[in-house]
């Protein structure tokens, strides 16, 4: 419930904060209620009934967000059985880790306990804190308060929405471009949903909620959680904030990162669970792949010399933070985009979805790749490397999805691509696509060879031996 106090009604709404601070010393004496209305306006206060299933204690909770400060939470409890000890619970959207801290209160049978948490820098617009207090009393009886919740909105502007296929984009109404900007972020949304679904058939698990911020100062604000500024970002499974200054070329960049980051937030509601994230050069190859973007064929070609150099980083090494070096971080991105170009072209979309699946599920690295590729992710890695070696992916057109339906053998790191893995990757880079049917080829040429050879051979023995049989 959400209680707002107009201006003309304030001297009843103090009138009834007094009774209440009365009702509460008379029954037991404890601290005063702290009201929220002695620190800030009455906006976006949420109360509810404490449901506390314990004999004799009765009481309600209360919480307010303020933007770019902090969130109060506060219980008030009228209890025959004294409290001796109060509990604050929550979490935030939908993490199934529940966070513990200790309020300010005094114990007695009237009890107000409030919890201020600073939540500048640390959540962003459209979080959602389910909460509950957990009591004791003198007896040894505790209980929980029912769940609750409130919502950290960013207040400081007036919003707008406009919504499509599981989208809502929302913008600032004194903004004169955010209809238009509104528009334009909608349309990128459902078409980068429509490609997915053509291309890949990946569909998302859950509504979409971008938030477009015209203004560079108020974005920083609202998404600065210590790291580089990006013309976008994907928080959680579900929100996107974007930096879109309608009627400006910057819409242009805000269209084109909003792409990746729709990516972004599906691999993220297709991968997510309680135990390990997916390899870091997974999720960020596939946001870049997934976007419809690619690497451009020199790309490719250079990360073949590197290949060939055996310089590569190995993708264990890119499974959680990537390098902050300049140069091995570019190196780090361009890996992980090439190595993803090359999972979508070389399995195709059955099995790219079934190794999401695996990831949900919960799997390590290498039992995620076996349950959705049938590989190992080090013979994954190989096959990548020795692609790359021969050239395969610097062609145009490589990273289309069934592009390489049938790809030239890559090797899988064992006893035969060791002993013969450099002779095939050098006739591989000779006659590229058409190297199987080749070797096939003067393969069989050379066994009719042998075959001949032999064949004349026994027949010459034969002859000598029955010409020496008859001159005996």
């Amino acid at each position: 419930m959400r209680l707002t106090i107009r201006a003309r009604r304030v001297p009843a709404a103090l009138l009834c904060l007094v009774l209440v601070a009365l009702a509460f010393r008379v029954s037991g004496g404890g601290a005063p209620a702290v009201a929220f209305a002695q620190s800030a306006p009455q906006v976006g206060v949420q109360v509810a009934d404490a449901g506390l299933n314990l004999p004799g204690v009765q009481g309600e909770m209360a919480a307010q967000a303020d933007f770019g400060a902090d969130i109060r939470f506060q219980l008030r409890l009228r209890a025959e059985d004294p409290v001796t000890n109060v509990l604050f619970l929550y979490q935030v959207d939908d993490s199934t880790v529940q966070n513990t801290a200790v309020p300010a209160y005094q114990p007695g049978a009237s009890v107000v306990a409030t919890y201020s948490w600073r939540v500048a820098s640390v959540l962003v617009p459209g979080s959602v804190i389910r909460y509950q207090w957990q009591v004791e009393t003198a007896s040894g009886k505790r209980a929980t308060t029912a769940e609750s919740t409130v919502a950290y909105d960013d207040t400081r502007f007036a919003w707008r929405q406009t919504a499509e296929d599981n989208v809502t984009v929302f913008f600032p109404t004194a903004d004169p471009q955010g209809a238009q900007a509104g528009s334009a972020l909608l349309a990128e949304a459902k078409k980068s949903q429509d490609r997915l679904k053509t291309d890949f058939g990946l569909t998302l698990d859950k509504p979409l909620r971008i938030y477009a911020y015209p203004r560079r100062e108020d974005y920083a604000s609202a998404v600065y959680t210590g790291r580089p500024l990006e013309p976008s970002l994907t928080v959680g499974t579900d929100r996107i904030f974007v930096l879109a200054p309608g009627g400006t070329s910057g819409m242009t960049t805000a269209v084109q990162s909003l792409r990746r980051e729709i990516a972004t937030a599906l691999f993220v509601q297709k991968t997510q669970n309680a135990y390990a994230e997916p390899p870091r050069w997974l999720s960020v190859g596939f946001s870049y792949v997934m976007s419809g973007e690619e690497l451009t064929p020199e790309t490719n070609r250079a990360l073949g010399q590197l290949a060939q150099a055996n310089q590569l980083l190995s993708l264990k090494t890119l499974g959680g933070n990537f390098p902050t070096a300049d140069r091995d971080a570019n190196l780090a991105y361009a890996e992980s985009a090439s190595a993803v170009q090359f999972l979508a072209a070389t399995y195709g979309p059955e099995k790219l979805r079934a190794l999401l699946t695996a990831y949900k599920d919960g799997n390590s690295p290498d039992e995620a790749m076996k349950k959705g590729l049938g590989v190992t992710q080090d013979q994954f890695e190989t096959r990548w490397k020795n692609a790359l070696k021969s050239g395969q992916l610097a062609r145009p057109g490589a990273g289309q999805a069934g592009a390489a339906a049938n790809p030239a053998p890559t090797g899988d790191g064992g006893f035969v691509d060791r002993m013969f893995g450099p002779a095939l990757r050098f006739w591989q880079g000779v006659f590229g696509a058409q190297t199987r049917n080749v070797l096939i080829g003067v393969g069989a040429v050379l066994v009719l060879g042998v075959l001949t050879l032999v064949v004349g051979s026994g027949v010459s023995v034969w002859r000598h031996v029955r010409a020496a049989n008859a001159d005996d």
